[in-house]
């Protein structure tokens, strides 16, 4: 329910600050604004001030303004007379100049880059918890067995330098950049004992924390890299929790071969094939007496939703292996910019390869996708949650001036023919192109909702499920 309800907030934000820009560059131009809504549906409760009914309606999944002399045609029901009348209206859209209409449609999502641009330096005076181990140089602590690093050849010490050209300064600017890279080969400047090289591995996609994203198989590649394997959390009625492991137990073996991080643990546990695994724990006695080292025999289950043998634990949050990164005002300007500019050049380079077919649509996240990550932030902090705020209103900017009928760009894409060849658009040309930009949107939307139920919950758990009940 909380994660809903935060989910709501951010996104009642969002939308708030799309339709204001709307809004008040419409007012500024002196065009008729005769609705302002947030949500859809019937209205719920509104009221009337200086010619605008405020309202607010059942369905927080979006929000309108209704400019008055938008679409002429639609607001006349056909009548073509009274069409050109409203048309003609110096309070109509339609009369007014096109740098005027221009600037009124521009204004939604360029509020939302602004609101971006705006809360980023707020997210570093506020502050978020970061691994230490992302300022690091991207040094190659361990290779994972298997992993596209292993067949590429990367080896335990090799300095990562570059990513396809790119300079890669820290842990923090290769990892984005795998992640961002699923399906594709790639080349890694390397420096191994004092030589440079290069190394082409092909990165994979790979489901992580509920998200496919790019892998390579190296670490630190998860932020939990560097933790002790100190259990946090036990999942009810799993085999940690009926075969005696406890929270806060340090794991320092298993079988007899030493667990210093979370990742050898897991890998241990992931190989396990569904045998027994004895557990030599330290363990802190009530009262405040001397830890103990027990061991505890656990046998990993089989999880269908991630595909490995598991046990039921989820790692500790370790103060001491994270920092606050927290500045003052004017370094958080400077950083806020800079981080300003490596998401919109992201987010861009993601929508390239989304429409070349470099990159596949399986690694969008949709409604339900947004709302859990919108919520993890929002436990984690105020600076975690304005910096995925931030991050979302750049999206939600940049995704509304795409050339898509019913989309921002669209209506410049209209404006714009118009204003170049002197001819109107047909109102059926118009309302054709719109209902085939509604078409591509609803498939958009249930294609990223279906393929968010996949990576959240798993089809096959959901049809067991569904099974258990008969």
């Amino acid at each position: 329910m909380m994660t809903l309800i935060i989910f709501l907030v951010a996104l009642s934000i969002l939308i708030f600050v799309h339709e204001w820009g709307h809004f008040i560059v419409a007012k500024l131009s002196g065009v008729r604004v005769d609705i302002f809504s947030i949500g859809f549906g019937p209205k719920i409760f509104g009221f009337k001030w200086h010619g605008t009914e405020y309202r607010f309606a059942p369905f927080p999944f979006g929000g309108y303004v209704k400019i008055y002399g938008h679409d002429p045609m639609e607001e006349a029901e056909g009548d073509k007379e009274k069409a050109l009348e409203i048309a003609k209206d110096p309070e109509a859209f339609a009369s007014k100049p096109f740098i005027n209409r221009m600037a009124v449609v521009l204004a939604g999502p360029v509020m939302n880059i602004i609101l971006c641009l705006v809360v980023l330096p707020l997210v570093f005076m506020v502050g978020r918890m970061q691994p230490k181990i992302i300022y690091d140089k991207p040094i190659v602590a361990e290779v994972m067995v298997e992993s596209p690093a292993e067949k590429a050849g990367l080896q335990k010490g090799d300095l990562i330098l570059s990513f396809n050209d790119l300079e890669v300064a820290v842990w923090k600017d290769l990892m984005t950049e795998i992640m961002l890279h699923p399906d594709e080969q790639v080349t890694l400047g390397v420096e191994r004992h004092g030589k440079k090289i290069k190394v082409s591995p092909t990165i994979v996609l790979k489901k992580t924390s509920g998200q496919k994203v790019g892998y390579l198989g190296i670490e630190p590649y998860e932020f939990d890299y560097g933790n002790r394997a100190i259990v946090g959390k036990i999942i009810k009625d799993s085999p940690a929790e009926k075969d005696g492991l406890m929270q806060d137990d340090l794991i320092l073996a298993i079988d007899g071969k030493k667990t210093p991080y979370w990742s050898w643990m897991e890998k241990a546990i992931r190989a396990s094939e569904g045998k027994a695994l004895t557990f030599l724990v330290q363990r802190s006695k009530e009262g405040g007496e001397p830890d103990q080292k027990v061991h505890v025999v656990v046998t990993p289950k089989y999880n269908e939703k991630y595909q490995a043998y598991l046990v039921g634990i989820s790692p500790s949050f370790d103060k001491d292996n994270f920092i606050m990164d927290k500045h003052g005002f004017a370094d958080s300007v400077v950083l806020g910019f800079g981080e300003f500019k490596s998401l919109l050049f992201k987010t861009t380079e993601i929508l390239y390869k989304l429409f070349t077919g470099q990159l596949s649509l399986k690694v969008l996240g949709g409604p339900f996708q947004i709302a859990k990550v919108t919520s993890s932030a929002a436990k984690s902090g105020l600076g975690e949650f304005l910096f995925i705020l931030a991050f979302i209103s750049l999206q939600l900017g940049i995704l509304n001036l795409l050339p898509i009928p019913i989309l921002d760009g669209g209506h410049l894409v209209f404006m714009s023919f118009e204003a170049i060849t002197r001819r109107e658009i047909s109102h059926r040309v118009r309302m054709v192109s719109m209902q085939i930009g509604l078409a591509i949107l609803l498939a958009l939307m249930i294609f990223v909702t279906i393929n968010d139920v996949d990576n959240i919950w798993g089809f096959k758990n959901i049809l067991e499920s569904i099974k258990a009940l008969f």
